[in-house]
């Protein structure tokens, strides 16, 4: 992670912290802030891959897509042919 840091106040259960903490004893993660960055970054890259997948899943129901797709399909067919007949070939 890189740029400038803002400092922040959060509350958390007890609990959680507790394990945190072990973890950074263990050296497992060198400190609390550490920690926090990366369940943070990890979170948000989550939260991107779910919106690209939604994004996705709108092409299934998409028709305009779906004829686009099936069309380039249809013209790299024949393509796709021969390059797999060349690369059988060449077995």
């Amino acid at each position: 992670m890189s740029g400038k840091k803002t400092r922040m106040t959060m509350e958390l259960p007890e609990d959680l912290l507790t394990e945190v903490d072990a973890y950074v004893l263990e050296g497992k993660v060198q400190s609390r802030d550490e920690f926090f960055e990366k369940a943070a970054a990890a979170e948000l890259a989550a939260l991107r891959r779910d919106a690209i997948d939604a994004e996705i899943s709108l092409m299934a129901t998409d028709t305009d897509y779906q004829e686009e797709a099936s069309r380039i399909a249809q013209e790299l067919a024949a393509a796709d042919w021969e390059a797999f007949q060349a690369g059988e070939r060449s077995h």
